[in-house]
């Protein structure tokens, strides 16, 4: 039994009622996304109440528009393109097929890359 709040699980858990390493991907995908966009999982607020991975879908997928979902309170704090490459960690572990999400190990070693090549002083502005 799943405790907890349903905004995190993963696709297939609701049609098979198992929890597996993917589902924890996804899980991690989510908060990732919560993160960098500064909402919540789901939007109470609005009547279609989308989930942050449908909304977040077509401004992940356009190189373009990726800037338009990050947390306002993080303009000019960040790096375009380790934002980038956070966002498509993100969107990798989120996809709706669950044999398509990378082993968890992949983000282990994808994350540390990004945050090192990140410009300390932009950082730092996140720090304070």
């Amino acid at each position: 039994m799943v405790i907890g709040t349903l905004d995190y699980c993963a696709p297939e858990y609701g049609l098979t009622g198992r929890l597996t390493k993917q589902y924890d991907i996804f899980s991690f995908g989510v908060v990732l996304l919560e993160l960098i966009t500064g909402r919540k999982a789901i939007q109470e607020n609005l009547a279609a109440k989308p989930s942050i991975v449908v909304w977040t879908q077509p401004y992940i997928s356009d190189s373009t528009k990726f800037k338009e979902i990050v947390d306002p309170s993080m303009e000019g704090c960040h790096p375009e393109n380790e934002l980038a490459q956070a966002l498509a960690v993100a969107e990798m572990r989120v996809q709706e097929d669950a044999m398509k999400r990378p082993p968890i190990a992949d983000v282990v070693a994808k994350l540390p890359r990004v945050l090192s090549q990140a410009d300390g002083e932009a950082w730092d502005k996140i720090e304070a």
